[in-house]
């Protein structure tokens, strides 16, 4: 019966025993907790890498994304500041037909993608547009252009057309106008003018000048401007001043009445007043003295009269 425990009690020794032992099997690989920590350390950086790299992928499809509506935008924007049309309004009122206004529409277009950067209204040079298209075309005064950009591809264009003070004759006997500027131009544009009441003058320097050209100074178109009203006065009732000629000599004015043969000059230095006073008296003297010249009559030294 001895024998029996014993066996019995060798048997039961050699059996596992449960609780904290059963984890312990043969071959079985055993994990530590700084090994586990590790493993946890490196599968949490490894998950961090690729969150991040998914990160980055979206953040840089994000990029593309708006990049690529910024350039439409911008495109878009760009277009819509370009300027494409041209509607014209102008003081020439019914004198513009058709095709005239067209060619305007044409030329101001043309001007404006020529002072402007990339056909961009706000970066057009208004200055060097206007003295573009008024070298061409004389008869224009002064131009603006502005538009409704972005909200609209079609400019407006403001002319203001020259209005013409005298008829000027050169050597060639053509004949064209003169503004109040002394500018010269060749289309009278302005319907509030009849060219058949216009003082006429005849430049007799023999300088042919083109349109556009300065041909009188500003003192000298106030002084002629003035011939009209101050001298017929004293010639009578009826009288009008038929012709103004410019001489070589700028400083001189001479004009021709419609009822007497000769020529009266001016000086053009000289106060136009005081040169009509002495006329008159002059005029008085040829009444009295019964004397009638035939050639001239000369007013341009102070208090000193000629004729002939």
């Amino acid at each position: 019966m001895l024998g029996k425990k014993q066996t019995t009690n060798a048997h039961r020794s050699r059996r596992p025993i449960g609780g904290l032992n059963e984890s312990f099997r043969r071959n079985s690989v055993v994990i530590s907790k700084t090994q586990r920590e590790t493993a946890q350390r490196q599968q949490s950086v490894s998950q961090r890498q690729a969150d991040i790299k998914r990160a980055t992928g979206r953040r840089r499809t994000r990029f593309h994304v708006i990049m690529t509506l910024v350039a439409v935008v911008t495109v878009a924007a760009l277009y819509r500041m370009n300027i494409n049309t041209v509607t014209v309004a102008s003081n020439a009122s019914s004198r513009l037909k058709t095709e005239q206004y067209e060619a305007y529409e044409g030329a101001i277009l043309k001007a404006y993608r020529g002072n402007t950067i990339a056909g961009q209204a706000w970066l057009l040079d208004s200055e060097s547009f206007s003295k573009d298209l008024i070298s061409k075309y004389p008869e224009i005064e002064n131009i603006s252009l502005n538009s409704s950009a972005p909200f609209s591809t079609t400019g407006h264009a403001e002319i203001r057309f020259r209005r013409p003070v005298f008829i000027w004759r050169d050597a060639t006997k053509t004949d064209q106008f003169v503004d109040k500027n002394g500018i010269l131009f060749s289309k009278n544009l302005d319907p509030s003018v009849s060219t058949n009441k216009l003082t006429k003058i005849e430049d007799e320097s023999g300088v042919v000048l083109e349109a556009g050209s300065s041909v009188l100074t500003t003192g000298l178109v106030q002084f002629v401007g003035q011939l009209h009203s101050k001298v017929p006065p004293i010639y009578g009732p009826g009288t009008t001043v038929s012709k103004v000629i410019i001489p070589k000599s700028t400083r001189e004015v001479q004009i021709q009445m419609s009822n007497q043969p000769y020529l009266i000059k001016f000086s053009s230095t000289r106060s136009l007043d005081e040169q009509v006073g002495e006329l008159a008296q002059l005029l008085n003297f040829f009444k009295a003295e019964k004397v009638a010249p035939t050639a001239y009559v000369d007013v341009r030294v102070p208090h000193k009269a000629f004729y002939k």
